[in-house]
């Protein structure tokens, strides 16, 4: 049974990796989700939206300050930093609803894990 969603009162933020490694390139998405009390996704939510770094590790990210919602969602890049490794804390607000944290790992990067480069290449 499909359910109308009621009015946006709370923000989800999902990583689709949870985990990077401290080389410096490794990088994930955050999206971030408005849902409703029920926690159905609102699809017409246009909310303005603050990402913001609160603790951790240095990283670098990617993510327009004071953005709207679009299709009541919106999304942000994460990527290590060489050598930074721990946790990195974020929080992403809006007025009126219950704010999203998220903490992403970062591990050490280990250059055995490397794959060669072919000779005379």
């Amino acid at each position: 049974m499909r359910e109308t969603p009621g009015e946006a009162v709370k923000l989800i933020a999902e990583a689709d990796y949870g985990i990077l490694t401290a080389d410096g390139t490794d990088m994930t998405s955050v999206t971030v989700t408005a849902v409703d009390a029920n926690g159905n996704r609102v699809p017409f939510a246009d909310n303005r939206i603050q990402v913001r770094q609160v603790d951790g590790t240095d990283t670098t990210w990617i993510a327009e300050d004071n953005v709207a919602l679009e299709g009541g969602r919106m999304a942000f890049f994460v990527q290590s930093v060489h050598n930074k490794t721990g946790t990195a804390d974020f929080e992403v607000t809006s007025p009126g609803m219950e704010t999203a944290k998220l903490c992403i790992y970062i591990e050490p990067f280990r250059a055995e894990n490397l794959v060669p480069v072919a000779a005379g290449r």
